[in-house]
């Protein structure tokens, strides 16, 4: 824990946030989640009346929040969301280390290896140019469950044992509440890994089979709200801008000057290096488990960079990839794995004192990366603007604290990606849905009060100046997921051009409920979820060791 906090306090002591490349979408989502929570809304089935522009997006029925709950608990004991979001690094930055260790050692049974496999995962380079560089927070916290997959299918595929199956679906499972195409690049891993067994160890296909099988089906269940979510709507939606892959793979100089140099950026860091070339030494002795995490290792390392001819799969369904950067997630665990070995091996020939040994290699890997987050946080605070205005020059490059937050997240109203998941008829209409226009004859229908959602309910005041007519209100329309009050009576309404909520109103004020109508099936849903939790915990307790 020390370790945690020492790293995250290198930004957090300053009380301000450094912003990144998603900083502006995933603070908005986390406000929201926790202005749900703490005003009792159902976070299942959740729209924004509090964030993205205030208009009802369902952003968070389709980016998984479920995992955001602990920034939401230190919210409520400090109402700071600056060290809300610095507390939470800190208690996923322990949780990686603590089940980095835990997955090393069950497969290993090497307490020093997995020491060393914890940190060199954890604090891997790209691990923390995500949450500091990118802020993409839902891959970050995806980083944290990716060992659980690894042991899942060691357990499956090479020892062959009946926990592996459990160990697989908690895995995948925790990365979809985390980052649903985190989720989707582990699923298709799964789906590879079966295939190759099916080829070089054909003879156990019906045991593996039954077990990914098995496996797969707990991943389902216990994921079905955002996979239910993702059905009914996907075709309604508005979804984000698929880039070139090709423009997202690493050009091979800048991985190799920026691990040469140890920025924190998109590299595997310059303990990659000495990983790489000191594994030859060993690679003789090296069992086939961590030969092939040797080969893994560097075909992850390839399959990142402008080398491998992304453009050839630019129309193939490997494009919901979108960055083949990504791949660094299994760069840095294939990378922590085998330097875990190295190391591990290293220290062992200093019998005596192996322990003054491994403390020395520990602190020098920790030593080698607290530097590159202290010259970075140095770089970064130094160039980057103190955000005073709602318009800063790049929404990428300013600093912030708790006094300018909201002036910082009301800047999505201005940005491009505020529309992502939005009602595709909602698209072309963006700039007035933002700003959150009535539109009606003439003008004559106005808000008198906001809208606000507590306890399910999102309640405003409209006044029709004029007379009887229908007006068209800012707040996104999926398919009527509401049901309408107006003056405490029921009314229908209906989609409106701009794919917003369309009633008619008569003149003077109307006092507005919105109150969301449950899934369908929720009930069962939220039940066949639990019990498949409950399902695979009860199974993990009876099948340990």
């Amino acid at each position: 824990m020390v370790i945690t906090i020492l790293f995250t306090m290198i930004f957090a002591k300053s009380g301000k946030i450094v912003m990144g490349d998603d900083a502006l979408w995933h603070l908005n989502r986390l406000s929201e989640f926790i202005n749900a929570v703490h005003n009792h809304n159902n976070i299942i089935n959740l729209y924004s009346f509090n964030s993205f522009a205030n208009v009802g997006s369902a952003v968070q029925n389709f980016y998984p929040n479920m995992l955001l709950f602990p920034f939401a608990v230190f919210y409520y004991f400090n109402h700071s969301l600056v060290w809300s979001f610095y507390l939470g690094v800190i208690l996923f930055t322990y949780l990686t280390l603590v089940i980095a260790y835990y997955c090393y050692k069950n497969f290993s049974k090497r307490h020093t290896g997995a020491l060393f496999f914890a940190v060199l995962y954890t604090f891997a380079n790209y691990r923390l140019s995500n949450i500091f560089i990118r802020f993409a927070v839902g891959e970050w916290l995806a980083m944290t469950f990716i060992p659980l997959v690894i042991l899942g299918l060691y357990k499956i595929f090479i020892a062959r044992e009946k926990n592996g199956s459990y160990i697989l679906a908690t895995g995948i499972g925790l990365i979809l509440y985390s980052h649903v195409l985190s989720g989707m690049i582990a699923i298709a891993l799964v789906g590879i890994s079966w295939l190759l067994s099916l080829i070089f160890d054909h003879t156990h296909w019906r045991q593996v089979t039954l077990a990914v099988v098995k496996g797969g089906i707990l991943s389902l269940l216990v994921s079905l709200p955002l996979f239910i979510q993702l059905v009914r709507l996907r075709s309604y939606i508005t979804t984000p801008v698929i880039p070139q892959l090709s423009k997202g793979a690493i050009q091979v100089t800048q991985l190799l000057n920026f691990g040469a140099h140890n920025y924190i950026n998109l590299d595997t860091g310059l303990i990659s290096f000495v990983i790489i070339i000191g594994f030859i030494f060993f690679i003789k002795r090296a069992s086939k488990v961590y030969l092939g995490s040797y080969i893994l290792m560097l075909l992850s390392i390839f399959l990142t960079t402008n080398l491998f001819p992304w453009h050839l799969l630019q129309h193939t369904p490997v494009v919901i990839l979108q960055f083949p950067s990504r791949l660094l997630m299994y760069a840095a665990l294939f990378i922590a794995i085998t330097g875990a070995y190295l190391f591990d091996k290293i220290t062992d020939k200093f019998k005596i004192y192996k322990l003054e040994a491994v403390i020395l290699f520990l602190a020098m890997i920790l030593g080698l990366n607290l530097y590159a987050e202290q010259r970075l946080a140095n770089a970064r605070f130094t160039t980057y603007q103190q955000i005073t205005t709602i318009e800063p020059t790049n929404v990428n490059t300013i600093v912030i604290s708790d006094k300018t937050m909201p002036t910082f997240l009301n800047y999505l109203r201005t940005v491009g990606y505020l529309e992502d998941y939005w009602p595709k008829a909602s698209f072309k209409h963006r700039q007035s849905i933002a700003s959150q226009t009535i539109l009606s004859k003439n003008n004559t229908v106005k808000f008198i009060k906001m809208p606000i959602q507590r306890n399910n309910v999102v309640k405003f005041s409209v006044i029709n100046h004029g007379s009887t007519q229908v007006a068209d209100l800012p707040i996104l329309n999926y398919k009527n997921q509401y049901n309408l009050v107006d003056n405490g009576k029921a009314k229908t309404y209906t989609v409106s051009q701009r794919g917003t909520i369309a009633v008619v109103l008569s003149a003077g004020k109307h006092d507005i409920q919105l109150k969301t109508k449950p899934l369908p099936l929720q009930s069962l849903i939220e039940l066949l979820m639990m019990g498949s939790w409950l399902f695979i915990f009860y199974r993990l307790f009876k099948l340990r060791k």
